[in-house]
């Protein structure tokens, strides 16, 4: 049961996120495709508990988080972006510099500093609920 609380409000956090900000538009990020960028940032981002399944200290597994999600994030990008190179007739430069580069810096910037703070307040978080 506790799982699925779990669940519903990292959901509900997601969508909460995404009505926030749905209204910013960059340039050249209104071309399609972008489903398999995300997709990969899921993909790479859930292998993150393997590689600190181990690891006991909170600052520890934070950090490799961070790490593992920037990766996830510059991956991501880069693989929606290249695709429009095929997709949307884009060359290279114009995909790296239009797509690939705005999208990876607001992640970032703003994807990095949340996950570092919804980490550091989980414990606690997840303490309240389990009472």
């Amino acid at each position: 049961m506790r799982k699925l609380l779990y669940v519903a409000a990292g959901s509900a956090a997601y969508a909460a996120a995404n009505l926030m900000t749905e209204h910013l538009n960059f340039p050249g990020l209104e071309v399609g495709n972008w489903s398999l960028g995300n997709g990969l940032v899921g993909v790479v981002a859930g292998l993150a508990p393997l590689v600190v399944s181990r690891v006991r200290r909170q600052w520890l597994t934070i950090l490799a988080a961070a790490a593992v999600g920037a990766v996830a994030m510059v991956l991501g990008a880069g693989v929606a972006a290249m695709t429009d190179v095929f997709v949307a007739n884009l060359t290279p430069d114009t995909a790296i510099s239009a797509e690939w580069i705005p999208l990876v810096t607001w992640n970032l910037i703003w994807g990095l500093p949340l996950l570092v703070i919804v980490l550091s307040i989980w414990p606690v978080v997840r303490r309240r609920v389990a009472r």
